[in-house]
């Protein structure tokens, strides 16, 4: 009985320490396993910030794409019109899918700035096509009041001076002829 006596107090120091290493080895699995969640959640921030750079480089790719596509917009036929507005349109969807995805974004200020782009290339080609017109019906009017205009010789062939002012010289301008009256096989104007 005496020996039972003295391992009591050995037994239960023996109980405490695994119980302090339960207690200790609980704990590093708790936080073990909180920072791995934690880590988990990081992962998940980053791979959700690099998908939102790469949307966000994609957009800005397809801006630049469109950007150098605008470049030649003057020699635009109506379909490259057409190409360009549904281009637009799809940026401009990108930009508000960013805009909700994203708070304190720019994404406004940069579609009113392709909104603005697309009514300044109508109102310069409505202006270039007005020119146009104008052109034609001065070059009209130029040859139906060519018996009315003033010429003068120069060697084998004649300058149209119309009102006053010579006709070569005004560039743009679609008086700009020169008279072939005695070359065979030429219409009778030329553009310089």
């Amino acid at each position: 009985m005496l020996k039972s006596l003295r391992l009591q107090p050995l037994l239960a120091k023996i109980a405490v320490g695994y119980m302090a290493k339960i207690v200790v080895i609980s704990g590093i699995a708790y936080v073990g396993i909180c920072e791995w969640k934690e880590t988990k959640a990081r992962e998940m921030e980053v791979r959700m910030i690099n998908r939102k750079k790469h949307e966000i480089n994609d957009i800005y790719v397809k801006m630049l794409r469109l950007s150098f596509f605008c470049e030649t917009f003057m020699e635009w036929s109506e379909q490259d019109f057409l190409s360009f507005q549904k281009r637009r349109r799809h940026i401009d969807s990108l930009l508000c899918s960013l805009r909700y995805s994203s708070s304190g974004s720019h994404t406004d200020s940069i579609r009113n700035l392709w909104r603005a782009k697309e009514r300044y290339m109508r109102e310069i080609i409505y202006w270039v096509h007005r020119q146009e017109e104008a052109d034609r019906e001065i070059a009209a009017n130029g040859t139906s009041g060519l018996e009315e205009t003033g010429r003068r010789s120069c060697g084998s062939r004649e300058t149209v001076i119309c009102h006053g002012h010579r006709s070569d010289g005004i560039h743009g301008f679609a008086a700009d002829m020169v008279l072939y009256g005695d070359t065979p096989g030429y219409d009778a104007y030329k553009p310089l």
